[in-house]
């Protein structure tokens, strides 16, 4: 049996996060295709090493404060990966790592897993790299000097983008992929007095939730024939919170926490358009691939997005802003929903989903076909 080692920093325990059923289904699309797959992650008390979601390895925090394990959980995740590769006598094919910061540390992981044998392939789910908060300019630092020293060891970026090389090495295009076949949505939405948008993310800050909260007040400020209102799901910024406080808008806007899948199935048919991301030029992305916008897609729901995507190539039930700090025009969004022909929608922006979102199965089938003639 052909191996894989995943090197995955997930919380493994949190069934609501959006990172950890994307990883997993990376890894079972690597087992569909012959592969043993062995993988890391964070536990809700230290952090181990996984095969078929049964520890391996474990190490627990050594504090009891979670702000400093936090801190330090990256750290310990590959030392353990580290410590596995040196005691094991496990030889595999492929390394697959989820991008984490280039640093000393993540360097010496790359040339244990060179030295196993691995053909080594990075994901480049955030690039260009982004490293939140003031406290992390350190990691910034290391993280460009050691970028320029991976490319002795590592063989092929996967990449979210349209870029030809990234940190000096080749990559091959890979696409987010929603799961599409456990959705229940209402088929045929009527057009109603009010317009409800919808946001479910664990917020960063390319985000850029402040520029549709500042338009909607703009928006207020008018007397209008529609009521415009906005779902955030998940987990959010106490800034954000605060503009919304700030400009009385909590009669519009609601702040309702995660939700299991059942419950976003009800929110997503009570919804008219989903909202993508609006922040990405504070960090130089204009081109990405976003999976909540295929879970919207899923859904039955046009989008309002600043962010080009592969999937949004010929969707028309896409409105496209500007990727810039621009306060978002809600007017333009009413108007957009106003010119949807409301009959069959939910089925129509299905099918495009079904046609156009190539499996993981599929891409990771051609990105090892890739990787191997890169070698030769």
């Amino acid at each position: 049996m052909k191996n894989i080692f995943f090197y995955a920093n997930i919380q493994t325990w949190d069934k609501f996060s959006g990172i950890r059923k994307k990883v997993m289904n990376q890894i079972d699309a690597f087992k569909e295709l012959g592969y043993e797959v062995y993988y890391s992650g964070y536990l809700e008390d230290g952090i181990g090493i996984f095969k078929d979601n049964k520890i391996l390895l474990k190490k627990k925090y050594f504090f009891k404060n979670e702000k400093i394990n936090h801190i330090l959980r990256r750290y310990l995740l590959i030392l353990l990966c580290i410590q596995f590769f040196k005691e094991q006598k496990i030889q595999f094919k492929y390394s697959y790592l989820r991008y984490h910061y280039f640093d000393f540390l993540y360097l010496k992981l790359l040339k244990l897993m060179k030295k196993n044998g691995s053909k080594v392939i990075i994901e480049a789910h955030s690039y260009p790299t982004y490293i939140p908060g003031d406290y992390f300019k350190v990691l910034t630092i290391l993280d460009k000097i050691y970028s320029k020293k991976i490319k002795k060891y590592c063989d092929l970026i996967a990449a979210m983008t349209n870029l030809k090389k990234i940190w000096g090495i080749n990559t091959f295009e890979i696409d987010n992929v929603a799961d599409i076949n456990l959705k229940k949505i209402e088929m045929n939405k009527e057009k109603e007095e009010n317009v409800i948008l919808i946001a479910v993310a664990f917020e960063g800050k390319t985000h850029g939730y402040e520029r549709i909260i500042k338009g909607l007040h703009e928006y207020y400020k008018q007397k209008r024939d529609k009521k415009v209102k906005i779902i955030f799901i998940g987990e959010y910024l106490e800034t954000t919170k605060k503009l919304v406080k700030n400009l009385n808008l909590n009669e519009f806007i609601q702040f309702l926490g995660k939700k299991n899948k059942d419950e976003l199935i009800e929110y997503y048919n009570r919804a008219h358009i989903g909202l993508g991301a609006f922040g990405g030029y504070k960090i130089g992305i204009s081109y990405a691939s976003i999976l909540k916008t295929k879970e919207y897609m899923a859904s039955g729901l046009p989008i309002v997005t600043a962010i080009d995507e592969k999937i949004l190539k010929g969707f028309r039930y896409c409105l496209k802003v500007p990727n810039s700090e621009e306060i978002i025009k809600i007017e333009k969004i009413v108007e957009f929903y106003k010119n949807i022909d409301q009959e069959g929608l939910g089925n129509i922006i299905q099918e495009y989903l079904l046609e156009n979102n190539l499996s993981y199965k599929g891409q990771y089938n051609r990105l090892l076909e890739k990787v191997e003639g890169e070698i030769k």
